[in-house]
């Protein structure tokens, strides 16, 4: 099994009302440098965030919650990975209108390494 994992942290920089929409099955992808495209983290191997999560956050005043997501690779291996980004989709209402701008993260998996 060949798995892209990634550590998170998340926190709510204002506070929200349940109104709003996220979760890692719909607003986390992963885009590898060979164009594979994975549209969701494995739901079994990673960590559930949803805006419930996050709002216990702030009424716990702990400042962040870190989260795990596990990538399955189809078409790409270990050893072919230099870089990925991590997509995430900003939070929608319950209209679909999107809440905030959409995030790209890049990871690189040399970085340090050489």
């Amino acid at each position: 099994m060949e798995i892209v994992d990634v550590h998170v942290r998340f926190k709510l920089n204002k506070k929200v009302n349940d109104n709003i929409l996220f979760n890692n099955e719909k607003h986390l992808h992963l885009k590898t440098n060979t164009g594979e495209l994975i549209s969701q983290p494995n739901q079994f191997m990673s960590s559930v965030i949803n805006i419930s999560t996050l709002k216990n956050t702030q009424e716990t005043g702990m400042d962040s919650h870190l989260r795990q997501f596990t990538f399955l690779l189809k078409k790409t291996t270990a050893k072919e990975l230099k870089n990925a980004t991590l997509l995430i989709d900003a939070p929608v209402n319950r209209s679909g209108d999107s809440l905030g701008k959409d995030l790209e993260i890049e990871i690189d998996f040399h970085k340090g390494n050489s």
